[in-house]
């Protein structure tokens, strides 16, 4: 939203219910301090039964992702570099923690499989447990498939060598269009020709665009779980992942890479993350890459491995490449156009303040352009 009002003191609304905008500087420094201070006092783990609560690395990971945004193109229009580095060098911290144990689960579809929650890649997670609290993710993804992934994904996704598929030499094969990829796009999407519970996936499985959402279930190729057959609404359990390790080492790449161009350190973080799926690395000495050019790569890696994990919308936004993004048509897994998305960058960069709001609120300004 921007600006929001920021209050410190216990609730009172008598002298806060008609506070205005604090500037969102001042704002994003007082979560940074509240961080920092949090970090202070969390400890590095939890005994077995607390297991889910935030701990330093949680804090100093939201940190790093909070000074990331600072620094990206939205909020940090002249590029200083000087911002960029505190986001690394505040990605870095958590790389550095000892005695956390953090680092790659070995799985990438596995690790979004409850029997493997809490694992060491795992920052910080929302803990769900049926009855007590369940999500629907199973039933979204396998029923009503209101999360449809859309071609322009499933297109991103290279070959298994690393090559777009739009490159003469990467061997992609129209006639079968899911054959050798990136091992991402089978952890993370139903295709048509793939196979969900035993049964062959065809082009009308998923009436949305024929792709269905595949991480966050606990379906994929094999018979349904014991008892899982018709799953309803809250019943799910897998915890979703805020914060994990391989985040911290696009985030680290990213910031390394805008404060002083590539490096080893940033080449490293970057390939650790692809080595994991067996992808080539990016290797500066086959091909020496330019800033602009490792930009691009790690901006692609971000949406390939942290796809359906809600963090792609805001990259996008704080990339100010919404307006390419999202001003451009969606179609259904064989070219078909649902619907065009339109992105305003005078407006749509911020949300509007909800009516609401501002009818308790006088002092509150909308924000420009709605």
């Amino acid at each position: 939203y921007g600006g929001v009002p920021l209050i410190l003191d216990a609730p009172d609304l008598a002298t806060q219910a008609d506070l205005p905008h604090t500037p969102r500087e001042e704002v994003v420094a007082q979560i940074v301090k509240d961080l920092d201070s949090a970090a202070l006092v969390l400890p590095l783990k939890y005994s077995k039964g607390d297991v889910g609560r935030a701990t330093k690395g949680a804090a100093l990971a939201l940190k790093a992702r909070v000074l990331l945004y600072e620094a990206s193109p939205l909020f940090n229009s002249s590029n200083d570099p000087v911002k960029w580095q505190t986001a690394a060098d505040a990605a870095k911290a958590v790389m550095d923690l000892s005695g956390t144990g953090y680092g790659l689960y070995n799985d990438y579809r596995g690790l979004f499989l409850p029997q493997n929650e809490n694992n060491k890649e795992v920052i910080f997670d929302v803990q769900y447990i049926f009855p007590g609290l369940g999500t629907s993710f199973d039933l979204i993804g396998k029923q009503y498939n209101t999360n449809a992934p859309v071609l322009d994904l499933a297109q991103a996704y290279t070959m298994k060598n690393g090559l777009p598929i739009t490159d003469p030499a990467s061997g992609y094969d129209p006639a079968k269009p899911y054959a050798n990829r990136d091992p991402r796009l089978y952890g993370t999407i139903f295709f048509p020709g793939d196979t969900l519970m035993e049964v062959p996936v065809t082009t009308s499985r998923f009436a949305v665009t024929g792709f269905g959402m595949k991480k966050y279930t606990i379906y994929d190729k094999g018979p349904a779980p014991t008892g899982q057959t018709d799953l309803k609404s809250g019943q799910s359990e897998t915890n979703f992942i805020v914060l994990r390790y391989a985040d911290i080492l696009l985030m680290y790449a990213e910031a390394l890479n805008e404060a002083s161009g590539p490096s080893p350190e940033v080449y490293n973080a970057l390939n650790k993350v692809r080595q994991r799926v067996d992808l080539p690395d990016i290797d500066p000495i086959i091909i020496p890459y330019t800033q602009a050019e490792l930009r691009a790569i790690i901006h692609h890696e971000r949406r390939i491995e942290l796809a359906g994990e809600g963090l792609y919308y805001n990259d996008i936004r704080r990339w100010k490449t919404a307006e390419t993004v999202l001003n451009a048509p969606i179609k259904t897994y064989d070219g078909s156009q649902i619907e065009v998305r339109t992105f305003d960058p005078t407006r749509d960069y911020f949300w509007p303040i909800p009516l609401t709001e501002t009818d308790l609120n006088p002092a509150l300004e909308q924000n420009p352009g709605y």
